[in-house]
């Protein structure tokens, strides 16, 4: 798609030489992550406690080590370490992380609770969550416009406390909950989400573009 878009100008800006891709190191990042997400979801069947679970994590420990290990010392790493030297980045990714973490749970588990708890369908509880993807679409350009012309905190800081608020509302959500009652608060956490994004991606971006 990037090729057909951009025609000429995407061939003329290929570099000229082709690193090698770092199978080693992919390989290692998938075993860390699988490994990670297995023990998550299997530790409350198998105790936390347990010799699979601890011994998943111990897995994942020593893996992720060979991976920063291998990234360190290859000339052409998949991640490059010394990005996490400056501060903006960093606190961009740990932001992102803790972001992230935060919005794919809550999307993991909102469903859950509309289907087992509300007894919805799975299209209904699908249709439920349109209107806020909907939303995003419209608010995502207006905010990479404005990404583009102040600076990114401030905007971060709008869109975390707006994606805070969302789910504080949810807080008291029960088997009696209107269905309209759970789709204001996904709108407004959505509005938030499409804050968020744009300025945090061109906060890292700007780092890779001067690093590179």
């Amino acid at each position: 798609m990037a090729v057909f878009f951009l025609g000429e100008r995407g061939k003329e800006q290929q570099p000229a030489t082709v690193s090698r891709f770092d199978f080693v190191a992919l390989t290692l990042l998938a075993v860390t992550v699988t490994s990670l997400l297995i023990c998550l979801a299997k530790g409350e069947e198998f105790g936390w406690l347990s010799t699979k679970v601890l011994s998943g994590f111990l897995l994942a420990i020593v893996t992720f080590w060979l991976f920063l290990q291998r990234q360190a010392l290859s000339p052409n790493p998949l991640l490059n370490l010394n990005l996490f030297r400056y501060r903006n980045y960093c606190g961009a990714a740990i932001l992102a992380f803790v972001f992230g973490a935060g919005l794919y749970s809550s999307a993991y588990l909102l469903p859950y609770f509309l289907q087992d708890i509300q007894g919805l369908t799975a299209t209904n509880a699908g249709l439920a969550y349109l209107p806020g993807g909907i939303l995003v679409g419209f608010v995502m350009p207006i905010s990479g416009r404005l990404a583009d012309k102040i600076h990114p905190a401030p905007m971060v800081i709008v869109g975390l406390v707006i994606f805070a608020w969302s789910n504080y509302l949810m807080r008291s959500f029960d088997w009696s909950t209107s269905c309209i009652m759970f789709v204001v608060p996904f709108i407004i956490g959505r509005i938030g989400l499409a804050v968020i994004i744009p300025p945090l991606n061109t906060s890292i971006q700007s780092r890779c573009r001067q690093t590179w």
